[in-house]
């Protein structure tokens, strides 16, 4: 952690995108949402983890709106 205090902005930019793209997967996951919550025990955690699935699902949910699909 404390290496990481030195990133350049373009070390920074990097990794921010890394874990957006790292996070645009979690939708996919082949879980049942509520068995992790439960495993995670850790309310942060887990108000960060449904927070980026509402994000998700609201980019996909827009998405569908866009085409006239919905």
């Amino acid at each position: 952690m404390e290496a990481e205090k030195n990133l350049s902005k373009e070390e920074v930019v990097s990794k921010i995108f890394e874990l957006y793209e790292e996070c645009k997967k979690f939708p996919e996951w082949d879980i049942t949402i509520d068995n992790i919550l439960t495993a995670i025990g850790d309310e942060n955690v887990i108000e960060f983890f449904v927070s980026v699935g509402d994000i998700f699902l609201s980019q996909q949910l827009r998405e569908v709106v866009n085409k006239g699909i919905f």
